[in-house]
């Protein structure tokens, strides 16, 4: 029942263009670049069009103070990117993937509460949060 709220208000609420916690990668090359960076990666599959897309999106910038230095956050709009969507095996908006020294180690699907959010990326990332 919350959920749904949630999606909602980030409908009427979008992220605002200027927020640095969020990179966006639009080509195969920056993407294959990010995802060999000395930290883990973080990697949001997200369409245009995609409402539990944007409240991810609010609730990783509002961890930007304690992710700040231990992971990059990269996007990827897979209706601009469909060859890397069809690699990685993205079906469905949100798509989350983490990778450290470019091996995948972990997933999510779908918009979930921030708290699960947060574990998801302590586990897969393997650091503290």
């Amino acid at each position: 029942m919350l959920r749904p709220l949630l999606f909602a208000l980030a409908l009427a609420f979008p992220v605002m263009a200027g927020a640095q916690t969020i990179r966006l990668v639009s080509e195969k090359s920056s993407f294959q670049i990010a995802l060999e960076g000395k930290r883990p990666v973080l990697v949001l599959f997200q369409g245009k069009k995609c409402a539990a897309c944007r409240a991810v999106e609010q609730w990783l910038d509002q961890m930007s103070g304690d992710l700040d230095g231990k992971i990059d956050i990269v996007s990827l709009d897979i209706e601009e990117n469909p060859y890397t969507r069809q690699e990685f095996g993205v079906e469905g908006t949100p798509t989350m993937l983490m990778f450290i020294d470019g091996a995948q180690t972990g997933a999510m699907v779908g918009a979930t509460e921030r708290a699960d959010l947060r574990a998801f990326i302590a586990r897969s990332a393997k650091i503290p949060l």
